[in-house]
């Protein structure tokens, strides 16, 4: 038995769980950023102030790097290292952490909003927003929501819970971190790490549960396992002649 066969379940087990939630979850993260939306302007002010204790703000900031595309290199390269029979997942991974972010910036471009730290705090929540299509005219500033390093966060962790499920509530746990430091950093409200994890979880159904750029995911990384016990079973007979 390869390692990564007694810590990945089957195709259709995998399936299966995640009928379950590839609706389910996401529209309660969405759900979640219209609930929190009263709390933005409290949460967003302390935040910006600096208020946040230092042992946190430093403990946040350390997992940052799973939401940004250095983070996922590294990571990438220990998955590598470790797991070298799984390599044709990495594919899918990077897939699915850079469509997450990806997806992220294009809202962005669509939807303005003032970032806490940008913002002077001296009207309603809805001032924090802007025009619609503002493209790159509202600078980093104003490209407040959502958060596409939640967004890009959550899409690793769902791709690497996928991969690796025994360990799903590590990854969504740093996930969650990195969505806490975005809003404790003072660069998203609340509002904008829940729904930046929403975008990441929806790519997430995209790249390993429905779709065809689910379904050509799975025929690759199918032809490599087939490739890989071939090799295998070659092996074993050269040792047994």
């Amino acid at each position: 038995m390869r390692p990564s066969e007694a810590i990945l379940p089957s195709a259709t087990n995998r399936s299966h769980d995640w009928t379950r939630s590839r609706v389910v979850v996401p529209a309660l993260l969405a759900l979640g950023a219209v609930v929190v939306l009263p709390l933005d302007f409290v949460v967003g002010r302390w935040a910006a102030a600096g208020e946040c204790p230092g042992f946190f703000r430093e403990l946040f900031e350390a997992v940052e790097p799973f939401g940004n595309g250095n983070g996922v290199f590294y990571i990438v390269l220990a998955l590598l290292a470790l797991d070298w029979g799984r390599r044709r997942a990495i594919p899918r991974i990077l897939a699915t952490a850079f469509g997450a972010g990806l997806a992220a910036d294009v809202v962005k471009l669509v939807v303005e909003r003032t970032r806490p730290c940008a913002y002077a705090f001296d009207g309603t929540i809805w001032d924090t927003f802007g025009r619609l299509f503002p493209l790159t005219g509202a600078g980093s500033g104003g490209q407040s929501f959502p958060s596409a390093h939640t967004a890009l966060a959550v899409g690793l962790a769902v791709a690497l819970a996928w991969n690796y499920p025994r360990a799903r509530w590590f990854f969504f746990t740093v996930a969650a971190v990195v969505g806490i430091q975005r809003v404790t950093g003072g660069a998203h409200y609340l509002s904008d790490a829940f729904f930046g994890a929403a975008v990441g979880w929806v790519v997430g159904v995209f790249t390993l549960h429905t779709g065809r750029l689910a379904a050509w995911f799975d025929r690759f990384e199918a032809e490599g396992e087939e490739s890989l016990e071939q090799a295998e079973a070659t092996e074993s007979r050269k040792q047994a002649a």
